[in-house]
């Protein structure tokens, strides 16, 4: 289903585009539609149109594109700074959907909760010194201290 609104009279018309969304997920529903695709995003918890969806109840999917990104870093303050503002979500194949922030003040648990995203098995915390922490939702916190890189695979030699 696409929808198209806008007002004849040049007001602003967004709130129309959150009714269309209204109206697909109620008809989903009343159809008994199990799954309704609201269309893929950048793999990162910042990602706009991902928090969009968040207000919708989106829940995180491994992706149905075969892009993949190498991942290969080291530990630094500007690594932090870096997922501190674009935290990564990670395909882990069998190991489920994970996502690599990082912080150089909060606490692991309190980013956590910041960006718990229902999908999510892990959340790999890049921290300045050691420390520990679970999230709520059972998504399990990683705090990673230097020189440690999450997963290990991704260390930079």
């Amino acid at each position: 289903m696409v929808a198209f609104a806008a007002r004849r009279d040049g007001r602003d018309a967004r709130w129309l585009h959150q009714a269309a969304y209204v109206h697909a997920i109620r008809t989903a529903i009343d159809l008994g539609v199990p799954r309704l695709a609201l269309g893929t995003c950048r793999p990162s918890l910042a990602d706009g149109v991902l928090r969009y969806k968040r207000k919708w109840g989106a829940r995180l999917v491994p992706p149905s594109t075969r892009d993949a990104f190498l991942l290969r870093y080291r530990h630094t303050a500007g690594v932090r700074a870096a997922l501190g503002a674009t935290p990564l979500i990670v395909d882990r194949g069998g190991a489920g959907l994970a996502a690599l922030a990082a912080t150089d003040g909060a606490a692991p648990h309190d980013v956590a909760e910041a960006l718990h995203l229902p999908g999510l098995a892990t959340l790999a915390v890049l921290v300045p010194h050691p420390a520990g922490a679970t999230a709520p939702g059972g998504v399990g916190v990683e705090p990673v201290a230097p020189p440690a890189v999450w997963p290990p695979e991704a260390r930079l030699r």
